[in-house]
């Protein structure tokens, strides 16, 4: 909202030729000045992701300013770019990128050049400066840094002149010159008074030792200009850095790995634990040598079902990024981000790679298992097709708690202690693990009389991937192969026969 009211106040102060420049990653940073392009009938550029030098995966994207200073002209406005992107993980230098548009902006001959810094993503994990960075207005929010849901604007005190005042007609003439200016209405001082512990539990952390407390502080206005507190505050997330490191470490040695490679794994943004490279990790499930595509919903319901951490999927408000990803992905599905900060653990990062693989499922071999078989064919008149199908098209993980699936999977499969099974019935066999089909229901029917055989898909949980075969009377064999994560997988592929 506080981009939004920024536009609005800038309206006023644009020509009909300006161009305006959007990273086009969170909508709300990108959105509000999509918006004012259309409306004033402005040229709005992009400054995309492009693939990283030397990558195979075409998902590892990051932003490089060599693709950004071609867009500069001497019409160019704005430059809304973000320090760091809440689906890549990549910070940006934004200090050296600033002086790189200024100067092709001079080069150009561009007459008035304003650059707004999205810092949502950047500020738990690195410390601003708008000074050193010579940035004309900057936003973040506190809820991203340990507070309430509140954000915060910066704007060049220089800048407000030429700002159109958003507040009531008859306050205008008294916030002219200040940032009141940009404020439609009265505040909700609960939340302002919120974000005041957020500077105590910085120091409180910080390596160099001083006051924490708001007794012990200078007064409040002075605080951000006193160069202890910044030294202080420097140091704190220098200690930050480097301990996050080590989780974005540990996560992106077991992401990239040869295993989840095959899996079908993809990091979306920067593959390796740089400096660079701040713990929010994206990644997506694509077809791989062992497995097929999973879908981002079904990664993250495993988590929840756990209870205890939480990664979540989708596209985040970074519509347009995700979308512009190739080969493409489903933009509101496709995506999983787990997002790490100072205060997690190693222990809690092992912790999540071992759910992380269970929810991925990849295939393994299990020891010898006990016969099990196919009691007797099926009627087709008396258990219609449609019946057979109902359950398995319902998102259900334990069939033990649900009557209608139980019983579907029952009047086909008859799960047997016996240490036998019959003559021509279902058996385990010791044939090589096979791939994991995507779809979620793979039938292929066996006609014989008036009977049928069909292998049906449904939500258990399971953790084994093993073929066992069967034989239709005076019919051709069959394999049915189960799957992992939480699903049995049945496909009837002829290894005779039709």
């Amino acid at each position: 909202m506080l981009l939004e009211n920024l536009a609005r106040a800038i309206e006023g102060d644009l020509g009909d030729e300006d161009e305006i420049i959007v990273t086009g990653e969170h909508e709300a940073n990108a959105g509000p000045w999509k918006k004012l392009a259309k409306r004033n009938g402005l040229e709005l550029r992009y400054w995309h992701a492009t693939t990283i030098e030397g990558s195979s995966n075409p998902y590892a994207v990051a932003h490089d300013v060599n693709t950004l200073l071609p867009l500069i002209t001497e019409n160019t406005r704005i430059v809304a770019i973000t320090a760091c992107s809440n689906i890549l993980g990549s910070v940006v230098d934004v200090k050296s990128v600033v002086k790189q548009i200024r100067a092709k902006a001079a080069e150009k001959g561009a007459k008035k050049v304003e650059i707004s810094v999205d810092c949502v993503a950047y500020a738990p994990h690195r410390k601003m400066d708008v000074r050193d960075w010579d940035v004309d207005y900057a936003v973040f929010s506190f809820y991203k840094v340990y507070g309430p849901h509140i954000a915060a604007l910066y704007t060049r005190f220089s800048t407000l002149p030429n700002l159109t005042p958003l507040t009531h007609h008859f306050l205008s003439p008294l916030v002219d010159k200040i940032s009141y200016k940009l404020m439609p209405g009265g505040p909700g001082y609960e939340l302002p008074y919120g974000v005041t512990g957020v500077l105590e539990y910085l120091l409180s952390i910080s390596p160099i030792s001083g006051p924490t407390s708001s007794a012990s502080l200078k007064d409040t206005a002075s605080i951000y200009s006193d160069p202890e507190t910044h030294t202080r505050l420097e140091a704190t997330f220098a200690a930050i850095a480097r301990y996050e490191h080590t989780l974005v470490k540990r996560l992106l040695e077991h992401l990239t790995s040869e295993k989840l490679a095959k899996r079908g794994v993809r990091i979306v943004g920067e593959e390796t634990a740089s400096e660079r490279r701040e713990p929010t990790i994206s990644f997506v499930v694509v077809n791989g040598e062992t497995g097929s595509a999973i879908s981002g919903k079904d990664i993250v319901k495993v988590f929840d079902a756990k209870g205890n951490m939480g990664i979540r999927y989708g596209n985040f408000f970074a519509y347009t990024l995700v979308d512009s990803l190739e080969p493409k992905v489903d933009v509101n599905d496709g995506l999983v981000r787990i997002s790490l900060v100072h205060y997690n653990t190693i222990e809690e990062v092992d912790q999540l790679i071992e759910v992380l693989d269970e929810a991925l499922g990849p295939p393994h071999i299990l020891p010898a298992l006990r016969p099990f078989f196919i009691a007797g064919q099926i009627n087709v008149k008396k258990f219609p097709l449609e019946k057979r199908l109902r359950a398995p098209q319902q998102d259900i993980e334990d069939t033990d708690g649900h009557r209608r699936n139980r019983a579907n999977i029952h009047a086909i499969f008859d799960v047997s202690n016996a240490s036998d099974p019959p003559d021509n019935t279902l058996s385990t066999t010791s044939e090589t693990t096979p791939e994991i089909p995507r779809s979620r229901r793979n039938i292929r029917e066996s006609k014989t009389g008036n009977t049928e055989t069909v292998s049906i898909l449904t939500m258990i949980r399971s953790t084994c991937v093993h073929p066992i075969t069967f034989k239709d009377e005076d019919g051709p064999i069959h394999d049915i192969r189960y799957a992992t994560s939480g699903l049995l997988v049945s496909t009837a592929t002829p290894l005779s026969g039709d």
